[in-house]
């Protein structure tokens, strides 16, 4: 009685002897292997961002684990994925600008869109720096949000978030005021809530400053920067910023950025 096996030769991987058959059989094996990928990545392609996802797709094409047409599309995709540069925002007049622009009230001055009359230039200056200085807590929300790398509406939200969360109202100098919650606040040693969202902008603006110069592979103008931000958190500008133990970590950065600076001067003085 002849055996009868069950299910194809190819299917079950079991093709064996002629060079065609062979020939066959690696054909199907690469299939299938192009197949299993394509499902795996639409599986991975929710957990990691493209960029990452095809590195690892050109790593296997070198590794020699994809093949046929497969391996021509991934080795013919860009290396980095490109990225789309928000549209620079528009800048806000200066004062006197948005002074000149508004409509002459009826017996003198300038009228704003809302009705509000100011007398002069000075009167509307004033009033306008004192406004943003709420909102921004800046008195040039456009230069200082496109210094931190962000919109003006990023600057306004950030300020909002610094000044109406964990804040507290203590007594400070025979007045009342608000601080941030934490070591000291009690005391009032803790920034109050108009000084801390400056100091955050001054720290957005130095992290902006970092993140140009490593794109720009400039270490000098990198580690100006950190060293910026970490004056600014060792307490440079405001002896109540942070805690004791930040501002002594801060100024470690402090003594480190300082050596990095002396040492490449020095380098690249020899070099001279």
């Amino acid at each position: 009685m002849a055996f009868k096996m069950k299910g194809s030769p190819m299917k079950l991987g079991s093709i064996q002897g002629s060079a065609g058959h062979s020939s066959a059989l690696k054909m199907k094996m690469e299939k299938d292997a192009a197949a299993k990928m394509k499902k795996e990545s639409a599986m991975k392609m929710k957990k990691e961002s493209p960029m990452d996802f095809n590195a690892k797709l050109k790593q296997a094409s070198a590794d020699g684990k994809l093949s046929g047409e497969f391996k021509k599309a991934v080795d013919a995709s860009p290396t980095k994925m490109k990225k789309k540069s928000p549209a620079k925002e528009k800048a806000l007049p200066s004062y006197s600008k948005a002074y000149s622009n508004m409509a002459d009230a009826d017996g003198g001055g300038k009228k704003d869109k809302y009705g509000r009359v100011y007398k002069d230039e000075a009167a509307f200056t004033k009033a306008a720096k004192a406004y943003n200085e709420k909102k921004y807590a800046t008195t040039e929300p456009s230069k200082d949000s496109q210094k931190a790398g962000q919109t003006r509406a990023e600057l306004a939200k950030a300020h909002t978030k610094t000044t109406t969360k964990n804040v507290k109202t203590v007594e400070k100098d025979g007045e009342d005021v608000v601080v941030k919650k934490g070591a000291g606040s009690k005391k009032g040693k803790t920034l109050t809530a108009t000084q801390k969202p400056k100091e955050r902008l001054k720290i957005d603006q130095a992290n902006e400053a970092i993140k140009k110069a490593k794109k720009n592979k400039d270490r000098d103008a990198r580690d100006r920067a950190q060293l910026e931000k970490a004056e600014i958190k060792a307490g440079r500008d405001n002896a109540k910023t942070g805690t004791g133990l930040s501002r002594l970590i801060a100024k470690g950065k402090v003594a480190y950025n300082k050596m990095q600076l002396k040492n490449r001067a020095k380098k690249n003085k020899d070099k001279e």
